[in-house]
């Protein structure tokens, strides 16, 4: 009985301590081996990723979100998803963009889950120009330790760079397999009907799955569609003077940012670590009691008493006590370390929030879509 406790216990103390689903680490070489593959550098769109706060404020608090902080990082998220594209050198122009109104050759949308420093969720989405999504709210997850932190070789490195490798990889993937000059004029001739309707009306097919097929491509030297062209390169400066807006942004927040990382990352995993004690020993106390409750009842047959069964199952009935006493330990634990979160990030929260509604006044007024 009590082997089969304790096995019972094992499962669900490992059960109680299994970690976010972390990627696969991609290795340069996974890159460059798939990037050969990509004949053509596509242009890029990373959009602001959507940072997952509720409307009403109560959730935030109870879900442990700081809003002014989680939209810092949308923005933080989406540059280093840019920077992992740029630094494959297979891709044309890399743009993070507020809407995904901005036209390009690949489209990065997606949303924060999680992100309390040890852990980073986010549900991705890509699609191709033709319309076709070929990541649809896919999550990719990594958890960091303290391993990372203290390696001196990691000390410009960001520590969720798993997650984002691997968001590339699957869009390299993907791309190797297509006609990407398909890809690049549905592009151009999508912009060109934007910009004049009824000259590339017939150009393109939009079916109802909201994906087109190329109709007719007008002759290179068509005056309108060299014109439809220009614009587009312009569009594509525009862009580019948009990232310095994110720059700058962005270099204010680095230090701050760090530093608030670091410290919540540490109090994440402190506070993961209590609750899985706290769980596995509300479970073992409550397993080990019954059946010590069990051995003791059982220790008596008719006239005969088994005394040593019956002390064996007073003890586990007090071991199992303890380990309940054990667990109310661990949760005010778990508590205190969730209030030293929030401390944490409050703090943070209001150093950084004047400087995302100033970043977006600005981004509104200059590049809004």
């Amino acid at each position: 009985m009590f082997n089969r406790v304790i096995a019972i216990i094992f499962v669900l103390f490992s059960y109680s301590c299994a970690s976010v689903s972390t990627m696969p680490e991609v290795s340069q070489e996974d890159l460059d081996r798939t990037g050969a593959n990509i004949s053509k550098a596509l242009d890029i769109n990373v959009v602001e990723l959507n940072p997952g706060i509720f409307s009403d404020p109560a959730k935030n608090e109870s879900a442990g979100i700081w809003p002014e902080l989680r939209r810092a990082e949308s923005r933080l998220f989406a540059d280093n998803l840019k920077t992992s594209f740029e630094d494959t050198k297979r891709f044309g122009d890399v743009n993070i963009v507020s809407s995904d109104k901005f036209l390009s050759d690949v489209i990065i949308t997606g949303k924060i889950v999680e992100s309390n420093g040890e852990d980073l969720i986010l549900q991705i989405s890509a699609t191709d120009s033709t319309g076709q999504k070929f990541i649809n709210n896919k999550q990719y997850s990594h958890r960091t330790n303290e391993y990372f932190f203290r390696d001196l070789r990691n000390k410009d490195k960001d520590p969720f760079h798993p997650v984002y490798n691997s968001i590339v990889l699957d869009v390299m993937k993907y791309l190797q397999l297509q006609d990407l000059d398909k890809i690049q004029k549905t592009t151009e001739l999508r912009f060109a009907n934007d910009l004049n309707s009824d000259y590339f009306a017939d150009a393109l097919v939009k079916n109802r799955r909201n994906t087109y097929e190329l109709n007719f491509i007008p002759d290179e030297n068509d005056a309108t569609f060299i014109k439809a062209k220009n614009v587009k390169i312009q569009d594509n400066i525009f862009k580019r003077e948009m990232q310095e807006t994110y720059d700058v942004f962005l270099e204010g927040l680095e230090e701050g940012y760090a530093q608030w990382r670091k410290a919540a990352f540490s109090a994440s995993k402190e506070r993961r670590e209590a609750e899985a004690r706290a769980n596995a020993a509300v479970v073992a106390g409550i397993l080990i009691g019954l059946a010590g409750a069990a051995a003791s009842a059982n220790s008596v047959d008719g006239y005969d008493y088994n005394y040593g069964q019956d002390l064996a199952g007073s003890v586990a009935m007090a071991a199992g006590a303890a380990l309940i006493y054990q667990s109310t330990q661990d949760r005010a634990e778990a508590n205190r370390l969730s209030d030293t979160i929030d401390e944490i990030s409050k703090s943070f929260d209001g150093e950084v929030a004047p400087k995302v509604i100033e970043f977006e006044k600005l981004n509104k007024k200059n590049f809004a879509r």
